[in-house]
């Protein structure tokens, strides 16, 4: 039982140890990773110590919430623990509660009351908590929104509320609990519905407790332990002061309905879907049967991985144990004030009882924000910058980054010689500054400057915030800038040999680099090198280093930046070589917006006609067809997955199929084999077949048509395909292909069997009965290897494009969970995945989650990459959060 003022996060010492060594390719980053976080400047944000370490901002956060924002180092040691954990890169929200949790005397005697029901009547729901009153239900909240959220905490601490918090015994068949007054219960839920106005601005959803306010002391027990409880609790002294905490916590959403369980004793897992045990985590035990009551499925606390373990290694915990302490604050008082001695007091409106309080004898506390000015004209062109810009007293601008345009002085130009102003550059620094203050939430009351004209500027454009601009030059394409004047005629002739009356395919693109990367020279490492000195860096084979332009005094070692870590130090210039600055861009989205294919004229030649000119500009005719697009769509609900894998003994009634559920389907077509071929060919649920008509609607929005269908012989497969086309408005034949079967290795006591396409078609399914399958059901074997499944698949996939590279159009494959990642993964270039990746790729794969592989010609080559899809997934209940980038 955890006593009520202590923190909720429980740090278990020495995470590396116990978590194990990283693996040997990230052993050197994390060693990096460390020695940058040890030798952070003081005051350095935990997310910005993270951000140099070289973890992604969506790890970063992520880290910083798991661990209450307890120090860059300890967020550091929770990412290195979960290195394993297939959740880490997904975005998916905690779960956050708001509780007002008492302490002092009152807190000891719930204490104690916690323990001497546990020992004398055992386990009952109360346990599984700390004392509290709920405030509100849980609400999920994403990484990125908590300081919003501490910040509407915080605010009540400014709040003035009741000196006492009136609590009366109460007890019911099953439940024992301390009931607030309703007096006081009526300023607690003006304090959520406050609060709850605050966090819905930042997007956050939470609603108010519904039920009556209180502190449960017991319930779900059995009905012969009530007396005793009952008569326990009388032994809690409710008139004594106490102070009250408002609390914000927050659990892996994982917890949900779970058992958590603490380890008593170590276990190293023997086989791949076993969980190792360390000494002190917490399990979060699934309610699922595994079939064997000595072993449960569960999520390590610690690692985030799951898998089995021995219940006999473990004991029930408090979930309470597991949560992240986020915010205390007080805003009851032990103290209690009396108007006798002269303090203030203030009436609860709509009370007939005085409610004292202390009246606030000081202003909320405040922020005060000291910024330098942006970048000024005479450090970036030197003192003497008006030389050259003044010709007759007038201004002149010489420089891009000069301005348009400068104040006259009354004292003429040289008044700027000691007081100068802003380049552009400086007057986006302040624009930049301001939008991120804003973004923060932060805003001013007052706002004061140093008389210098740069310092003003500073203010103004820093209170305007920053707004895109659109590019002010010419549009062009850069050939060569920025060579030796003896280069530029043979780089003119080079360039006449580019033909610009190519037809050609333009695509909108939308990059990002690493703000770092601005004003250096990228270097590619050619070979590594293991840092000897404190300020070296180590080179990484294959790492990008951002160079930064100052001197070292060493023309053979330079400062620099690794693109790989975020790490910085001198490195030996001689291990790396000149790159483009682009190799270490993010590409985040591209489109398609100027077509390739042009119209055909009479002549049977394309031809486009320039608007505004006289004469016709005339293309080649395409030789190739556009690129295709593949989506790989997995199907959606199925029977077994929701109403368990028994479902079909409630449905059928002497053979006869029988409706149990809303969610089960009106009818089911007739097997061969009677209804037990459907236990291993089981088909969706009503809501399955919602999501593939809302996946084929979405598709259909974003202008997305298929000319080829194919689909695993799985029935659900083939519902899933007949449903998505429904929801397209296509009526595209779907070619039944053996060969994408799921992973045989799940079936070894045999292989199911499967409608026939001349059965599918006489129950509705428009399906090609003389398509013969690339990959035969015969050649199928339990025995398979998950090295077999991605070459089987990745054989189908290649056939299937190859057959129609002539004639081009998009192709359709509706597979399973895993048939996404062994469709694309060599597709694309990469080498198959070992058995427990996979899994963990499988396991993560939503009911109608799509992959979206889009075809480039390169040449005479085509290459296929993933992109992220047109259309969002349908998530309901156990439909989870899908991130597309796990399949790159």
């Amino acid at each position: 039982m955890l006593k009520p003022d202590m923190t909720c996060l429980h740090v278990i010492e020495n995470l590396t140890t116990m978590a194990g060594p990283a693996p040997d390719s990230h052993h050197e980053l994390y060693k990096n990773a460390r020695r940058a976080s040890l030798s952070s400047p003081k005051g350095t944000s935990s997310l910005d110590i993270l951000l140099q370490m070289g973890f992604s901002r969506l790890r970063a956060e992520k880290a910083i919430v798991a661990t209450g924002d307890r120090g860059g180092n300890l967020a550091a040691d929770w990412l290195l623990s979960h290195i394993n954990d297939p959740n880490l890169d997904f975005d998916m929200p905690r779960e956050f509660v708001l509780y007002l949790c008492p302490t002092g005397d009152l807190a000891t005697d719930l204490d104690h009351y916690w323990k001497n029901t546990l020992a004398q009547c055992g386990w009952n729901g109360a346990h599984n908590f700390l004392p509290h009153i709920t405030l509100c239900p849980f609400f999920k909240a994403k990484d990125s929104q908590v300081p919003h959220i501490l910040r509407a905490v915080e605010k009540q601490r400014e709040k003035r509320y009741p000196t006492r918090v009136d609590l009366n015994h109460f007890t019911a068949p099953n439940f024992i609990g301390l009931f607030v007054g309703e007096k006081c219960a009526a300023v607690l839920r003006n304090l959520v519905a406050e609060f709850a106005e605050d966090v819905h601005k930042s997007g956050v959803q939470m609603e108010a407790h519904q039920k009556q306010l209180h502190v449960t002391l017991a319930y779900q027990y059995s009905p012969e332990q009530h007396a005793l409880l009952e008569k326990l609790s009388k032994n809690i002294k409710l008139d004594t002061p106490t102070r009250w905490d408002l609390r914000l916590y927050s659990r892996d959403a994982r917890a949900h309905g779970t058992e958590v369980r603490r380890v008593l004793y170590a276990y190293q897992a023997r086989q791949d879907d076993e969980l190792d045990l360390i000494l002190g985590d917490f399990i979060y035990m699934s309610p699922l049967d595994t079939g064997d009551p000595e072993w449960r499925q569960g999520v390590s606390w610690l690692t985030g991985c799951s898998g089995k373990f021995p219940l006999n290694h473990t004991s029930r915990s408090p979930e309470s144990k597991t949560w992240t302490l986020h915010k205390s604050v007080e805003v009851i008082s032990k103290q209690q004030p009396t108007s006798a001695s002269g303090e203030h007091h203030v009436v609860a409106e709509g009370s007939k009882d005085v409610l004292y309080a202390k009246v606030q004898k000081h202003p909320p506390p405040r922020v005060l924000i000291v910024v330098r000015h942006g970048e000024r004209m005479d450090q970036n062109f030197g003192y003497s910058w008006m030389d050259g810009c003044y010709n007759g007293g007038v201004y002149v601008r010489k420089d891009l980054n000069m301005p348009k345009t400068i104040p006259v002085r009354k004292g003429g130009p040289m008044d700027y010689q000691k007081d100068c102003p802003l380049t552009v550059i400086g007057t986006v620094q302040a624009k930049m500054t301001g939008e991120a203050l804003k973004e923060q939430g932060v805003t001013f009351s007052h706002v004061y400057a140093s008389p210098s004209f740069r310092c003003v500027q500073t203010a103004h454009y820093l209170l305007k915030g920053v707004q895109m601009e659109a590019h002010q030059k010419q549009l062009h394409v850069t050939l060569a800038y920025q060579y030796s004047p003896e280069q530029h005629a043979l780089l003119e002739k080079l360039s006449k040999s580019i033909k610009l009356d190519t037809p050609t395919r333009w695509d909108l693109r939308l990059y990002s680099r690493d703000a770092r990367a601005h004003g250096t020279e990228v270097r590619r490492v050619l070979y590594a090198y293991q840092a000897r000195q404190d300020d070296e860096l180590d080179l990484i084979l294959g790492d990008f280093i951002y160079m930064s332009p100052l001197d070292t005094g060493d023309p053979e070692w330079r400062q620099g930046v690794s693109w790989l870590t975020g790490c910085s130090g001198k490195f030996p210039l001689n291990h790396t070589s000149r790159s483009p600055e682009s190799k270490t861009w993010t590409l985040h989205k591209s489109v398609e917006v100027i077509s390739k294919q042009q119209p055909t004229s009479a002549s049977g030649e394309h031809h486009v006609v320039a608007e505004g000119s006289k004469d016709v500009l005339y293309a080649k005719v395409q030789k190739h067809p556009p690129p295709r697009v593949l989506i790989v769509v997995r199907h959606g609900e199925r029977m077994d997955q929701n109403f368990g894998y028994s479902w079909m003994d409630g449905c059928y009634n002497g053979g006869v199929y029988v409706r149990k559920d809303l969610n089960m389907p009106k009818t089911i077509p007739v097997r061969k084999g009677g209804p037990m071929d459907y236990q291993k060919d089981c088909p969706l649920t009503v809501i399955g077949t919602v999501q593939a008509k809302m996946t084929g609607e979405a598709l259909k929005e974003q202008g997305v048509t298929f000319s080829h269908v194919y689909a695993s012989p799985s029935f659900r497969c083939v519902q899933t395909a007949h449903y998505l086309l429904k929801g397209l408005g296509q009526d595209c034949v779907i070619r039944v292909e053996d060969g994408l079967f799921e992973w045989c290795g799940w079936y070894k006591p045999g292989m199911p069997v499967w409608f026939t396409p001349a059965e599918l078609r006489q129950n509705g399914y428009n399906v090609d009965s003389q398509y013969s399958p690339h990959y035969p059901a015969k050649k199928l074997t339990p025995d398979e290897s998950i090295d077999d499944y991605y070459q089987r698949c990745y054989h189908v996939t290649k056939t299937m494009l190859k057959s129609h590279e002539k004639e081009g159009g998009n192709i359709l494959i509706v597979g399973h969970a895993g048939t996404a990642e062994v469709c694309t993964r060599q597709l694309t270039g990469h080498y198959p995945r070992p058995k427990k990746a996979f899994l963990a790729i499988a396991k993560q794969m939503p009911f109608c989650g799509i992959c979206f592989c889009e075809e480039t010609l390169q040449g005479k080559f085509r290459k296929w990459c993933i992109q992220e899809p047109p259309v969002p997934i349908l998530r309901h209940g156990h439909n989870i959060e899908y991130n597309w980038k796990m399949l790159l």
